[in-house]
């Protein structure tokens, strides 16, 4: 038997909460006093303190600084979206991936690959897969795979743009067969260059 600290009634152990953080190893309230006080603290109460908090001078100075960092935001967004906006980032990354070549770390390569390479090698492809000839959903492709020859990771001439429903038929098994037609068709791209 143990008394609630709460409504103060003598109850069986089974009418509290264990909680190992005690001495005792119960709860002091029992559940029923517990329920009773979750219901109490509902969402009317809530949104009264939360008002209290914004009306507050804290609340207003908190709330003014997080309202400026939103603004500048949006506006970063909205200049990301125009053209010198697209622009200036992709000029940003290049430099940066120029200045920093960390070619060890795999992420550093796989966006040196993604902001520096596959561009022109999108280009020298003429935007489109190579294999189907569609110009949407389009990715880079090792022709060699990398667990082979990392070597060739930074490649160009081990690099070819495919659609996604080819790269994924050129990574399911079958790469072998598909990667000889992708290498043929490789050869002739690179003696037009």
């Amino acid at each position: 038997m143990k008394t609630c600290s709460k409504c103060k009634i003598e109850k069986s152990i089974e009418c509290f909460s264990k909680d190992k953080n005690r001495k005792v190893g119960i709860y002091p309230r029992c559940k029923d006093c517990c329920a009773t006080y979750r219901l109490s603290v509902t969402k009317e109460s809530r949104k009264q303190y939360n008002d209290k908090y914004i009306k507050s001078d804290k609340g207003k100075e908190v709330r003014h600084t997080y309202s400026i960092s939103d603004k500048k935001k949006q506006q970063d967004k909205q200049y990301i979206k125009t053209e010198a906006g697209k622009n200036t980032r992709k000029m940003a990354q290049k430099t940066y991936f120029l200045n920093h070549p960390n070619l060890e770390d795999l992420r550093a390569i796989r966006s040196y690959i993604t902001f520096v390479i596959k561009p022109s090698i999108l280009e020298r492809d003429n935007y489109s897969c190579q294999l189907c000839k569609i110009n949407r959903n389009l990715v880079i492709h090792h022709v060699i795979p990398v667990k082979i020859d990392p070597s060739q990771i930074l490649n160009p001439a081990n690099l070819i743009t495919l659609c996604k429903n080819c790269h994924k038929k050129a990574h399911n098994g079958s790469w072998h067969d598909l990667n000889k037609t992708i290498a043929l068709h490789l050869t002739h791209l690179i003696k037009e260059i």
